[in-house]
């Protein structure tokens, strides 16, 4: 009897022969033979790839028949795998360093991260490596590994999974804290109603002297939250516990949540200043108390720069717990490593975070600029949270920037299909060059929106220029006005209604996304929130009355007809 390599032997000689009658090449079909006994040993060629943009290279050092170079921007490589069941397994990517040091992205089932082909100041020559990736979660079935450049001209030999049986395994929980709170993807406000921000940053520690005017006029064109640049003393002065709950308390006389954020430790891979913005946070913490509602806590802006994802992990994991052990439980937000942009370090490493905090009430945050906010990856750096039932925002944005184009209607339209909240950058006082991102021309109570025609935007060493335009503050104020709703920021309107049926409630019953109102008599039937707004209108008949409610967000709501009111919660 053959075995499996004498029958791969002889196919191989068959398709040989095959492929000279039709005139095709044999690499093709050696490649197809080679793929399934690599495959076996869970070696993914990229080679056997069918479905790629990348250039071939020739090079000495390889594991099979090829490589391929993910050579331009919108380059990919896309494997899949197959497998009986589903598992943890180590991801690792083989290359050669034929172009010196890289790095690219690996996502798994649109989960991404990140591997370093090499290492920094490795010199250029035709060199095998192998690096971990990380560990992620597959399905059974059909799973795809995509390969995309985060530096051109990476050369990529292969893909290897390896099962990690010492993998974590987490359950999380929804916090009882009496506030702001995730659930899954979702953000919650106290009273338990699904909360998508739609806001701007305020560079408060910058413009003291207009802050108040300024949200003031926030306030009037409709933001529902408002991000707040702090200083906490390494760079410089610190704000005082005393200001920042001010300011807080102005949002919330507004009807805005406040997120606080210390802007000192940017673009910084220490760990020890992130842990000072921690112990910033952790002082105040008896100011804080009670605030849980509408203030939520941003640690650091944009800490971490090019260091490895572990040691974004790694600071999160010392500093979630400072907060925690001096007793706040607000919300926390953290922001992506890499200035913010680096999704991957989430994708990878967000479970590690979020088990660190016994709360679990984490929201993730990405900055979304030429980097994360290009076209091709908003919808995987989204993804890539969501997909592991995680919370995430859009902490900043822009509509263009040094590192590029930003897709910005991408970005507004695809968070407000997935209910992602997102705060642009910013509202009034960047500086050149960036002074196009200012939301408002004016630091007043009524200022003009922020137009900008064909201007020339540079890359950071001016050594690239583009031309651009964008209606910037007409753009963010008008999404405010169809999209933003208010958090339930004070007492939570459940008096006068039960959440189950009575002889002297409204009869009613939920399938799927319609409520199903029955009446006795006809009746105007409304539905509003919890805080009163009326959401819902219509004059109905005896009996079964149908109303789609597949429109409104989780929470919960006020169903009304005839002098009688019940609650509904909405999931």
């Amino acid at each position: 009897m053959l075995d499996i390599y004498s029958i791969l032997t002889l196919m191989k000689k068959y398709l040989f022969y095959l492929a000279a009658a039709y005139g095709l090449t044999a690499n093709a079909f050696a490649a197809d033979v080679d793929c399934a006994a690599n495959e076996a040993k869970g070696i993914y060629e990229v080679e056997c790839s069918n479905d790629f943009k990348a250039t071939e290279v020739s090079v000495s050092n390889k594991s099979g028949s090829g490589v391929l170079n993910l050579k331009e921007d919108d380059d990919y490589i896309n494997l899949t795998v197959n497998l009986q069941s589903k598992g943890a397994y180590k991801v690792y990517v083989g290359y050669n360093s034929v172009y010196g040091y890289k790095q690219i992205n690996c996502a798994v089932n649109g989960i991404g991260g990140n591997a370093n082909l090499g290492k920094s100041g490795d010199e250029a020559q035709d060199k095998k490596g192998e690096t971990l990736v990380a560990t992620f979660d597959f399905k059974a079935g059909a799973n795809t590994i995509k390969l995309t450049p985060i530096w051109t001209w990476a050369v990529v030999d292969y893909v290897r999974i390896e099962k990690d049986n010492n993998a974590p395994t987490y359950d999380f929980k929804v916090s009882d804290v009496d506030g702001i709170k995730v659930d899954g993807t979702k953000l919650l406000d106290h009273c338990g109603n699904e909360f998508v921000m739609r806001g701007v940053n305020l560079a408060y520690t910058w413009f003291k002297s207009s802050a108040y005017d300024q949200l003031e006029a926030i306030h009037k064109y409709g933001a529902n939250a408002v991000r707040i640049v702090l200083n906490n003393g390494i760079k410089n002065k610190a704000d005082d516990a005393a200001s920042v709950r001010k300011i807080a308390d102005k949002c919330k006389e507004y009807g805005m949540v406040a997120i606080l954020e210390v802007h000192d430790v940017t673009g910084s891979d220490k760990i020890d200043d992130l842990l000072k913005a921690a112990q910033y946070f952790a002082n105040m913490a008896s100011s804080l108390k009670g605030t849980e509602s509408y203030i939520m806590v941003n640690i650091a802006n944009e800490w971490h720069n090019s260091s490895s994802a572990s040691v974004w992990r790694d600071g999160y994991v010392k500093a979630i717990p400072m907060l925690r052990n001096a007793g706040i439980r607000n919300c926390i937000m953290v922001d992506a490593g890499g200035y913010g942009q680096n999704a991957a370090t989430i994708h990878t490493y967000g479970k590690d975070v979020l088990a660190s905090d016994v709360d679990n009430n984490i929201l993730f945050s990405i900055h979304m600029y030429g980097g994360a906010g290009n076209t091709n990856k908003i919808i995987p750096n989204i993804d890539g949270v969501i997909n592991q039932d995680l919370a995430v925002c859009v902490g900043e944005f822009g509509w263009y920037h040094s590192d590029g184009d930003v897709d910005e209607a991408k970005i507004l339209s695809y968070c407000n299909q997935k209910n992602v909240g997102w705060l642009a950058w910013s509202w009034y006082g960047n500086g050149s060059p960036v002074q196009y991102l200012d939301v408002v021309k004016d630091a007043s109570k009524n200022p003009v929106l922020a137009s900008y025609n064909n201007i020339t935007i540079n890359n950071w060493n001016n050594t690239q220029s583009w031309k651009a335009s964008a209606d910037w503050g007409k753009t963010i104020t008008d999404a405010w006005k169809a999209e933003a709703k208010p958090a339930s920021l004070n007492e939570c309107l459940e008096t006068q209604v039960n959440e189950v049926n009575g002889s002297n409630e409204i009869k009613f019953f939920l399938a799927d996304s319609e409520l199903n109102v029955i009446l006795e008599n006809s009746s105007v039937v409304t539905i509003s929130d919890i805080c009163g707004r009326q959401l819902y209108a219509s004059e109905m008949t005896e009996g079964i009355n149908k109303v789609n409610v597949s429109n409104l967000h989780d929470g919960i709501y006020i169903l009304k007809a005839d002098g009688k009111a019940s609650k509904f919660i909405k999931r």
